[in-house]
């Protein structure tokens, strides 16, 4: 089964909506980030969304399992 689903949550950077694709094969459940709208903020473009997308990766699963 392949689903796909939007998340979207108010982070310290922002509004963030994180497009994903979200695979269901028996109990392997697998995420595939593909598309990440980010607000510019203070730091350069590059940290900033190293930042964010180490923000979402939390979020999307929280205690750090691959």
């Amino acid at each position: 089964m392949i689903k796909r689903t939007i998340f979207e949550y108010k982070s310290e950077f922002g509004y963030c909506t994180i497009f994903t694709y979200i695979k269901c094969k028996n109990i392997d459940l697998k995420f595939l980030v593909c598309n990440i709208h980010l607000r510019a903020g203070l730091m350069s473009g590059e940290q900033t969304r190293i930042c964010q997308i180490n923000s979402c990766i939390k979020k999307i699963n929280p205690y750090g399992e691959n």
